[in-house]
């Protein structure tokens, strides 16, 4: 399911209440048009860090393959290097202390750990960057903030100040993709006050599985149209592949409404480029 965002005039007065400046999108860092296979994928979003503080990840709620990427993301060594701090929004700010003695190897107990009954697939992410931390110098561990408060106080905002800019940190943002739509989403817009021109926005594209009954949705049917158009701009077959809409041109002007199924209503003016940097695309093969 496609999170929308919600209204942001509370997030707006928090990111200016704390003194940060009006935020300009940067440019996406600079990366090849196209970054194929999961290797080059991951490479790819990684080096957005050379040049930028937050990477901004949209998810689709449950979805398998968003699941897979975050957690090829907290194993790998240059992430693991440059990024020490994993923003999440299915996490409640109450529970952080507790989420901070899981991932740093201890073991909260259960109730402790009732604030954050996260579905499996971050339970996933949790014990990846658990077991990674293990094996990492204690300056070169990785945080995750409880971000669930984002879309409506003050609180995680300025965490993220306080321990990501302030000491000259990156973070991995991961949301549901209407919160983080450049320039629309919520949590973009705050987190582009906080940190002008250090956000870059992405996230996953993919077909849902054919129907074993019955004609296919029309939803389905125009997301299987749009992604047919995105392949028809893009040069390797790989999949999946990281392709840069500052450099696909073609791509970056594909409606983006059809990409999410008639969750986003958007409406037929407003393109890839106008909300992602990025897309990870899996083509027509269901994920």
């Amino acid at each position: 399911m496609i999170t929308t965002a919600r209204p942001i005039g509370v997030i707006l007065a928090a990111g200016l209440a704390i003194g940060v400046t009006i935020a300009t999108f940067a440019a996406a860092a600079p990366l090849a048009t196209e970054n194929a296979g999961w290797e080059s994928v991951v490479s790819g979003l990684v080096s957005v860090f050379e040049t930028h503080d937050f990477l901004l990840l949209g998810e689709a709620h449950g979805r398998r393959v968003d699941a897979d990427l975050r957690a090829r993301l907290v194993r790998d060594p240059a992430f693991q290097k440059n990024v020490h701090f994993i923003v999440v929004e299915r996490a409640d700010p109450s529970a952080q202390a507790a989420l901070d003695r899981y991932v740093g190897g201890s073991a909260p107990s259960d109730v402790e750990l009732r604030p954050f009954a996260f579905p499996p697939e971050y339970q996933e992410l949790l014990a990846a960057i658990r077991d990674s931390n293990q094996a990492l110098p204690s300056a070169q561990r990785m945080r995750v903030l409880a971000g669930h408060e984002l879309q409506g106080r003050d609180g995680v905002l300025t965490t993220i100040h306080d321990q990501v800019i302030a000491r000259n940190q990156k973070a991995l943002v991961i949301y549901g993709s209407g919160h983080v739509w450049r320039a629309r989403g919520d949590v973009a817009i705050a987190l582009g006050r906080l940190g002008p021109g250090r956000v870059v926005v992405a996230e996953l594209l993919t077909a849902f599985p054919p129907r074993a009954r019955g004609a296919m949705p029309p939803e389905y049917v125009a997301l299987n149209n749009a992604l047919a158009a995105l392949d028809s701009t893009l040069h390797i077959k790989e999949r999946p592949v990281l392709v840069s809409l500052q450099q696909n041109l073609q791509a970056a002007r594909l409606v983006a409404d059809p990409f999410y199924v008639g969750q986003a209503m958007l409406g037929p003016n407003v393109t890839l480029g106008q909300i992602d940097d990025a897309v990870v695309s899996f083509g027509l093969d269901p994920q």
